[in-house]
């Protein structure tokens, strides 16, 4: 019972993590470009979940030390090397990335570099100041109500990132000149086509070279 109180506890996190990881990237969009940008992680809902992850790793370092110095330097190393695994994995499973930092001041790879890595050290401390209210999600957790609400949400958070999971990874199928092999191939083809997910990840870019079709001679 210990044990799913706190998974309900991390997933909570990851939940608003991910949500405000939305709203930070679509506040940077307009800052950025002058124009709204859809900036979703997801294929339905507003959420990003490097930013869900994020904030799980943040408790993490929360509960090792709350030392604001200490806080700064581990969330500057535990979210730099998030954010690298998280683009490493992408463009190994999906064959693309959705941020480059490439010809940046101190970059690794282009996955991360000093400049973002700091950002992590700042939200890391802003999490520090939110540790109080942070403690209060048992609260929400013990209350039978909001529990069935969570319940719900994780149901279609887990829907929403398998989804999210079959239809990247048959636009990269596509993209690499791989036919339809199932029925399940097939509907995604027609329900998450290049169009609809384009729309929703704006910021991927292929890095995968694709296949050159063969002809009949």
């Amino acid at each position: 019972m210990r044990f799913w109180k706190s998974f309900l506890k991390i997933f909570v996190l990851f939940l608003i993590g991910s949500f405000f990881g939305y709203i930070i990237e679509t506040i940077f969009a307009i800052l950025k470009t002058g124009h709204f940008e859809v900036r979703q992680g997801l294929i339905y809902g507003p959420f990003i979940p490097v930013y869900g992850l994020g904030a799980i790793v943040f408790y993490g370092v929360l509960l090792y030390t709350q030392k604001p110095i200490k806080v700064f330097i581990f969330s500057i190393i535990a979210g730099g090397l998030l954010e690298y695994i998280c683009s490493f994995v992408q463009e190994k499973a999906f064959g693309s990335i959705s941020w480059d930092y490439s010809g940046t001041f101190l970059n690794l790879h282009g996955r991360i570099n000093l400049q973002y890595s700091i950002y992590w050290g700042l939200i890391g401390l802003f999490f520090l100041k939110l540790l109080p209210f942070i403690e209060k999600i048992d609260l929400l957790i013990d209350n039978p109500k909001c529990r069935i609400i969570i319940y719900i949400i994780m149901a279609f958070m887990f829907i929403d990132i398998i989804i999210s999971i079959l239809a990247l990874g048959r636009q990269y199928a596509r993209y690499m000149g791989i036919e339809p092999q199932n029925s399940l191939d097939t509907f995604l083809d027609k329900h998450y086509t290049d169009e609809f997910i384009q729309k929703i990840y704006t910021n991927k870019v292929w890095v995968a070279t694709p296949q050159k079709k063969q002809t009949d001679i």
